[in-house]
């Protein structure tokens, strides 16, 4: 049996007083102090065998002791038993060779479970977001639902928030473990890291180091990117986790006279105009009867203040009216109805005065009840109509608003827009529930201010139409003139007035009783076209709306972390060097699986700081062991 296959000279220094003897193996990197009867050594060459050697010295405060050899076989009296004893804390774990390296399979089993998993769960959330989208283009289309686009906005938001929360989770350990897979399989090219490149990759440096790598001039380029890499993606995860639901047409002036006159038919000889009650009850409150109208956003408002109102008809419009079977269903769904927008601005300018042609008074000379209507288009703008109502504190007095001081009153200025709008409304009272769409909305260029006019003569006009002066429309402004001093104070009133200027749009058209050809019930060929629609009956069912916006930012996001991981998965995959598999325990694997080659790994201060290490390291490398 040959003795030498190598010569491993080393000299080592002793702190120790007294040092007997050095037997067993030698690692010329470490020293470890053994058991009372002197060192053992490791080398991570060949087994080797030494010869005792003895302090020549039994005191002072330093020993040298230094062997000149190591012997690769069995010498001197140490059996091949002895040999065979391992300082390995894993004495059962067989030394490693390349053909032991795992699959790749086996190294990126883990990745490519989180990966299948984290594409499932988007999936499952892209399909329950689109769900909800597609049950109100069902819902819009008049088509039936299914049992997915019935779910309830709560249990899309408990299923959502469920799935966006374990997709996170998923992605984020996905992160984590594709960062360590880099760092591990970096290390094993052949020329391996640099050490600021392993650090930036580390699962275990902080935030804080990893964020100082990116500010430090030191790192390459790449090193960088991957440290932004490191700070960016579970940040982008987090984020997508936070961001993770019939009809009234327009005014038709002709139709006003002709309804006048057969409601004077109706009582031949009656010497009054006639006003049925029921249109005064309407007039009065109609921009804010649930029935008719609904708050709208305004389509152009000229100033601000601006408030703006829907008026669709809702079911009073419907013709022939809704059947009473099929009670199940709870709604009535109305699409594309005639209807119009009224946009309201107030008060107007102290310097807009009208004139008296512009005025109609309405009271009689021995009563005190007495209130003044003006109107009359926007000189600059032929779409705004100006309107003013001015109470007469002392009635009329020869066919004059008497007053001693400028009359209480209320202002606006109106546009009047003609659109088409879809609804849902009540079977059981009526009430206009939502507005599910409108388009585009037309401004009213052509007024027909003097038919207008006409037509509000006709509902005001309390004396022609014999109504006590106490019961009637102008009564509520009159007796309200402390209220008119002040526009904070206009509350109802303003909302009266604004009824009033809409009355003559909601009566006089097309489809409704302001045609005198309309019948009960029964429609009639002389309407037009835009007024023939489609209802269906419906059941409400509670959907969550989704932001598109933020529905793409959270796929954009989680697309970004899922080919990263994927990239890096790979990457690994198609390298033609064996795959790494990292243990779970980083500090582990640096220390012990790992080498690192190069100047700056000597002994530290230990105040030294963050940038002095990156600086110190910057010409270091680390493979795998």
């Amino acid at each position: 049996m040959s003795h030498l296959a190598q010569d491993y000279p080393l000299e080592i220094q002793l702190s120790t007083h007294s040092v007997p003897h050095v037997q067993g193996s030698m690692n010329p990197a470490r020293a470890m102090t053994g058991p009372e009867h002197g060192m053992e050594y490791q080398h991570p060459g060949p087994r080797a065998s030494t010869k005792n050697v003895t302090s020549p010295k039994q005191s002072g405060t330093r020993a040298t002791v230094a062997v000149s050899s190591l012997k690769s076989s069995s010498t001197d009296g140490l059996s091949d038993k002895s040999l065979k004893k391992s300082t390995s804390p894993w004495p059962n774990v067989p030394e490693g060779n390349p053909s032991d390296t795992p699959s790749k399979f086996r190294t990126l089993q883990l990745q490519l479970v989180t990966i299948v998993a984290s594409l499932a769960l988007l999936a499952f959330v892209i399909t329950y977001v689109q769900a909800t989208y597609d049950a109100e283009r069902s819902s819009q289309q008049g088509l039936p639902l299914s049992g997915l686009l019935k779910t309830k906005a709560s249990t899309i938001i408990s299923i959502l928030r469920t799935s966006q929360g374990l997709l996170a989770m998923i992605t984020h350990i996905a992160i984590d473990g594709t960062f360590t897979l880099l760092h591990w399989n970096g290390m094993a090219l052949p020329q391996g890291l640099p050490y600021p490149t392993v650090l930036s990759l580390s699962p275990s440096t902080s935030a804080w180091g990893v964020f100082g790598i990116i500010r430090s001039g030191v790192p390459s380029l790449p090193t960088k990117g991957l440290a932004a890499l490191r700070l960016s993606l579970p940040a982008f995860v987090w984020i997508s986790g936070l961001v993770l639901f019939s009809g009234v047409g327009r005014f038709n002036g002709s139709l006003v006279d002709p309804f006048k006159a057969f409601l004077h038919t109706l009582r031949p000889g009656y010497p009054y105009t006639t006003v049925p009650y029921n249109y005064l009850a309407s007039a009065y409150t109609l921009v804010v009867n649930p029935l008719i109208a609904t708050v709208a956003e305004p389509k152009g408002c000229a100033a601000e203040p601006c408030i703006s109102y829907l008026l669709s008809g809702g079911l009073t419009t419907v013709i022939p009216w809704v059947p009473r079977d099929h009670t199940d269903y709870s709604l009535v769904r109305v699409k594309h109805a005639p209807s119009i927008q009224a946009d309201f601005t107030g008060p107007l300018a102290k310097n807009i005065s009208f004139h008296d042609d512009d005025c109609d008074i309405f009271g009689q000379n021995d009563v005190l009840i007495g209130i003044r209507l003006c109107l009359k288009m926007n000189p600059s703008d032929s779409s705004l109509l100006m309107a003013g109502m001015f109470a007469c504190p002392r009635g009329i007095a020869q066919g004059a608003c008497a007053v001693g001081k400028p009359a209480p009153n209320i202002t606006t200025q109106v546009s009047f827009h003609s659109l088409q709008a879809s609804f849902v409304s009540s079977r059981k009272n009526y009430t206009i529930t939502s507005i599910v769409d409108t388009t585009e909305a037309t401004p009213i260029l052509d007024l027909e201010l003097p038919a207008y006019r006409e037509a509000l003569r006709w509902l005001l006009n309390y004396t022609d139409a014999n109504i006590p002066p106490p019961t009637s429309i102008a009564q509520s402004f009159w007796n309200s003139q402390k209220q008119l001093s002040d526009p904070s104070t206009w509350g109802i009133l303003e909302q009266n007035f604004q009824s009033i200027l809409v009355f003559p749009f909601w009566l006089f058209n097309a489809h409704n009783w302001g045609n005198t050809q309309i019948k009960e019930n029964e429609t009639i060929s002389t309407l037009p076209p835009e007024f023939y629609t489609e209802a269906s009956l419906v059941e409400p069912y509670d959907k969550l709306r989704v932001d598109k916006g933020m529905f793409s930012l959270f796929l954009t996001l989680q697309i970004v972390a899922i080919l990263f991981v994927s990239g890096a998965v790979g990457w690994v995959w198609m390298s033609d060097s064996p795959a790494r598999k990292p243990s779970s325990f980083p500090l582990f694997d640096i220390v012990f699986r790992a080498q690192v080659q190069g100047e700056g790994v000597g002994k530290c201060p230990s105040d030294i700081s963050d940038s002095a290490i990156i600086s110190g390291l910057k010409d270091t490398r680390v493979e795998a062991a």
